[in-house]
């Protein structure tokens, strides 16, 4: 009995030796709960391939000499095909733990050729001991990649039109490049990063080059400054211009892009030139082009003539205003009207012109003296000179109004006959100082009564029936027989209105489209500049006075 208690006892100091000895071999590996899983983080250049993460580590139970790391191999989430093998992931040879005394261990990831999101396993075990008593921890390792985003452009040059309605707006796009009344505009980023890039910030940095005004965030802005730029793709960013908030001019300055893990934004060079519509520019170029033909059209023989001669019409129809006689109003009517499209048309000479004139002078003098004599009768007490002189005075008024001026002539003279009688004898009571002056008047107007000699006016040959076929054979012929309404009323306005539109065109092209970038910024001076141009343009205002005059200086012009 007192030896199976021996054996027995021997038998339980033994496991118990053994057991301290086990305890002794085991220590326990703890990590630190902020530490798992171990993320490191980096940025990828060209001088940086390494990045490394400290994991706390404990150990209880005992002390580890050296610890010993047994890596996975890191595998790319987003391609199966990219892996950092497990010998590039390493800590520190000889560390060495004390028991309950945390410790940071540096794991290193070394030669990162491809940014991107890895995933693998660490597993932390004591030297000699087995790996299923290995401490595991998860290793998620993010690498992003110094942004490599250059603009498709380095300088951007935009021309833009203050416009708001469809006739000025359709007009600008005729003139000019297309594109000049759009209010958005696309900007070409290309991302040659291996992975995503944020766009953070997009701005707009301009000031006017003449105005000196700065662009603010509602004439030129990014709509959208932030997005996310694809991998290795170009990306469109929008351009919002507010095209009628701009004053007119060159505006210059930069587009800036700002990138996450950028040192500095990405710039474009941009310049936005700002232009007034081409419908004011259109308008003042024709009022110049008309005023420098309407100063071409009053140096000309014609003008001057109508010029000299106008006033004296004007006059002479005024004088005849104050006949009250219809029929006579009705002739005189007629007769001024005759003379004024002569004036009008200026085909005369100024010698014959005046002479109508002359002739009109006369026969408005006549009536009038009639109108007066007849008056001043009639408001006398002289019944029997009445009897006498009125009849004479109405014919004399009718053989003028019909043409007779010989027949007139003479019952002027006869008139006049009968008042010298009434006024050598006195026995009808009849005034000197009434009669003389009627008498000095009448005889003025009677003796410069003339005959009337109308012009003849030649027809075509043939009858109306066949003026085509003259008028055809004339234009082969190359002998001018167009009649004066063809010429004034077909002919002339055709070639003006084309002549006026290639003198507007070219004034746009020379002025506006060309020179005119930032058309409007000197306010009144630039369209001054384009009134100028039109009132200088005479050139194709003598092309077409030649064209009239077939190739011939027109009367009174000199070389």
């Amino acid at each position: 009995m007192l030896r199976f208690i021996v054996i027995i006892s021997c038998i339980f100091l033994i496991f118990t030796s053994s057991g301290v000895v086990l305890a002794a071999e085991l220590p326990r590996l703890t990590v630190d709960e902020g530490d798992t899983p171990l993320v490191i983080k980096g940025t990828l250049d060209k001088d940086t391939t390494s990045f490394s993460g400290n994991v706390r580590l404990t150990v209880t139970g005992g002390e580890i000499k050296d610890l010993q790391l047994l890596p996975s191999d890191l595998n790319n989430t987003d391609d199966d095909s990219v892996v950092i093998d497990r010998s590039e992931i390493r800590i520190p040879t000889g560390i060495s733990l004390n028991n309950g005394q945390p410790r940071d261990v540096r794991v290193t990831v070394n030669n990162i050729t491809c940014p991107g999101e890895y995933q693998g396993k660490l597993k932390f075990m004591v030297s000699g001991q087995r790996e299923s008593k290995s401490l595991e921890i998860p290793l998620e390792l993010n690498i992003d990649a110094e942004p490599n985003v250059v603009p498709i452009s380095d300088n951007l040059n935009l021309q833009v039109v203050r416009c708001q309605n469809f006739i000025s707006c359709g007009l600008a796009t005729w003139l000019l490049p297309d594109g000049v009344v759009q209010d958005k505009w696309r900007i070409q980023l290309d991302n040659q990063t291996l992975i995503p890039v944020k766009l953070t910030d997009a701005t707009v940095v301009m000031q006017g080059e003449k105005t000196g005004n700065a662009v603010n965030t509602n004439d030129i802005f990014f709509p959208v400054p932030k997005k996310d730029l694809k991998a290795q793709k170009v990306e469109f960013i929008d351009l919002k211009i507010n095209r009628n908030q701009l004053s007119p001019d060159r505006y210059q300055g930069t587009l800036r892009f700002k990138l996450e893990n950028a040192d500095e934004p990405v710039k474009i060079n941009a310049t936005v030139v700002v232009r007034d519509a081409p419908i004011f520019a259109l308008i003042v170029i024709i009022v110049g082009i008309l005023v420098g033909r309407l100063a071409q059209d009053m140096e000309n023989p014609k003008a001057q003539k109508q010029v000299k001669l106008y006033p004296r019409y004007v006059q002479l129809r005024g004088n005849a205003a104050n006949i009250k006689n219809e029929s006579a109003f009705t002739y005189l009517e007629q007769q001024f009207q005759a003379v004024k499209e002569k004036i009008d048309k200026g085909e005369e000479t100024e010698e014959a012109l005046e002479q109508e004139l002359n002739r009109l002078e006369i026969n408005v003098s006549f009536l009038t003296n009639l109108e007066v004599l007849e008056s001043k009768l009639n408001e006398s007490e002289l019944d029997a000179l009445k009897a006498r002189l009125n009849p004479k005075i109405k014919e004399a008024r009718n053989s003028l109004i019909a043409g007779n001026i010989e027949q007139a002539q003479q019952l002027g003279k006869e008139v006049e006959e009968i008042l010298r009688e009434a006024q050598a004898d006195g026995s009808m009571g009849i005034a000197d100082d009434i009669i003389q002056p009627l008498l000095d008047g009448f005889r003025a107007s009677r003796d410069k009564l003339v005959e009337t000699v109308q012009a003849f006016k030649p027809k075509l040959p043939g009858g109306s029936r066949w003026n085509w076929l003259v008028k055809f054979l004339a234009t082969l012929s190359g002998v001018q027989t167009l009649n004066t309404e063809v010429r004034y009323w077909l002919i002339r306005p055709v070639l003006w209105l084309v002549l006026l539109i290639v003198l507007v065109l070219l004034g746009l092209q020379t002025l506006y489209v060309n020179a005119g970038a930032t058309f409007g910024v000197n306010g009144l001076y630039d369209y001054l500049g384009l009134f100028l141009w039109g009132l200088s343009a005479d050139i194709a205002n003598q092309g077409l006075r030649k064209l009239q005059s077939g190739g011939k200086k027109e009367e009174g012009e000199t070389n």
